[in-house]
């Protein structure tokens, strides 16, 4: 059986001390939960700057793999004049597996479109990581019944990509279903609604060319919390969580990720 993912997604909050405390807590309450914890993907996502100081830490564990580090964001472009940027390579010497690509909150922020977002994917998956490609549908696109219409104009971007590098992106590609209206809001989607659209995801990626064997990970994010992360898991089209606040604290993200190990 594949694990199922529990990505934390620490955003823009951490410093040098509390991120150390927070990844000691973790790595602590993994030995003590391992044998529970081994049945799930564990990832962290810490702001760029702190990727030295998180490979540092989870260098200290035995298993590489127990938990695993990622990145937020990633530039288009291999190298170059992009102040500010960082590239897949750079991220990759920081023991970077994963990616996070076109969360709502960068294609808000930092206006990216379309085509950068294929771009950055294909740079990660020219340095050998994992691409998390994040959709997702605002409040004023659901309440219009808009919300095929958005999601198939963020998976559209895979159809380009397919023809380059063949199964290698299905094989490692994952997508995260985040409704920004529930992101960081408190208001998660009903579990109905979260099977109905997981479930379209996966016929469309067969659309946009994935093969009919291959089962890409579609996971959810929007406001996921130990107290509803058992409801959303156990339904099928369900492959893990993508977690934002509720990673910061350790105690309540371990306690996220058992109840994540208990659906499977």
């Amino acid at each position: 059986m594949d694990k199922k993912w529990v990505i934390g997604n620490w955003k823009m909050h951490g410093s040098l001390a509390s991120n150390a405390l927070r990844i000691e807590a973790l790595l602590a309450g993994y030995a003590v939960y391992a044998a529970q914890l081994e049945r799930v993907s564990m990832v962290v996502l810490p702001p760029l700057v702190y990727l030295g100081q998180m490979q540092e830490k989870l260098k200290a564990q035995k298993d590489q793999e127990n938990i695993q580090l990622g990145a937020q964001l990633v530039a288009a472009a291999e190298q170059g004049a992009y102040t500010g940027q960082c590239s897949a390579a750079m991220l990759r010497e920081f023991s970077v597996s994963i990616v996070l690509v076109g969360h709502s909150e960068c294609r808000q922020y930092l206006g990216f479109d379309a085509s950068a977002l294929g771009l950055q994917l294909r740079q990660v998956l020219l340095q050998g990581m994992r691409p998390v490609l994040c959709i997702g549908e605002g409040a004023a696109e659901r309440r219009s019944g808009r919300t095929q219409e958005i999601l198939w104009a963020q998976l559209d971007v895979l159809k380009a990509l397919g023809q380059e590098f063949a199964a290698t992106l299905w094989e490692r590609l994952i997508v995260a279903y985040e409704p920004v209206w529930a992101i960081g809001t408190g208001d998660s989607a009903t579990p109905e609604y979260i099977q109905q659209i997981h479930e379209w995801i996966q016929q469309q990626l067969g659309v946009v060319g994935k093969p009919p064997e291959v089962r890409v990970p579609v996971l959810y994010g929007g406001s996921v919390s130990a107290a509803n992360v058992r409801a959303i898991m156990a339904l099928a089209a369900v492959s893990g969580v993508l977690v934002g606040g509720a990673s910061l604290q350790a105690d309540g993200f371990l306690e996220l990720s058992r109840c994540v190990a208990e659906t499977q």
